[in-house]
């Protein structure tokens, strides 16, 4: 009988301690949300047919981008990209211990670029990121940057070819938190 009962205690002691060892639900985006004022440089290679790759050094970095970073659910994140009141990404994340896990994000659009340039036919996709914890309200990450350029080209007064240039690089962000 006694042997019985000191089994029953020792049970009742390991359920008690499996019970309490419950995690509890951390809210690891709390660390990201917020606005930031974001940097954006572009390092990019074009490959053209017949031209062979050329560094596209005419990308300065832009400057005063805003970020906002907004929990959707439990630990997801949307994260929006705005350039002068455009909105240009809007990029799904997680967040758990080891920082934001960014999505790849796919960006198709078609741009004015001028009389001389005509329209700028995009199709770029951003690589997947971890982003760590801010520090000091500071944030930052490198993702990779692939995907094609499509414009017509005046080749010579009166004569226009398609070009589509292969895009090849990275995009490095960094912010401060408003």
């Amino acid at each position: 009988m006694k042997i019985k009962s000191l089994l029953v205690c020792m049970l009742a002691v390991v359920a008690i301690s499996l019970s309490s060892c419950k995690k509890d639900d951390v809210n690891y985006a709390e660390n990201f949300v917020g606005t930031y004022s974001m940097t954006l440089t572009p390092s990019i290679t074009a490959t053209v047919p017949g031209m062979g790759e050329l560094p596209i050094e005419d990308f300065d970095s832009f400057d005063g981008v805003k970020c906002t970073i907004k929990e959707t659910v439990s630990n997801s994140v949307m994260v929006t990209i705005v350039v002068e009141n455009v909105p240009l990404f809007n990029i799904k994340g997680t967040c758990d211990e080891a920082g934001m896990h960014l999505d790849t994000y796919k960006f198709n659009q078609t741009i004015p670029a001028g009389e001389e340039l005509g329209d700028l036919a995009l199709n770029i996709n951003l690589g997947s990121a971890t982003v760590a914890a801010p520090t000091n309200g500071k944030i930052s990450w490198t993702t990779t940057l692939s995907g094609t350029l499509g414009m017509d080209m005046e080749v010579m007064p009166g004569v226009v070819v398609p070009v589509e240039a292969e895009l090849a690089g990275n995009m490095a962000f960094a912010g401060t938190k408003q």
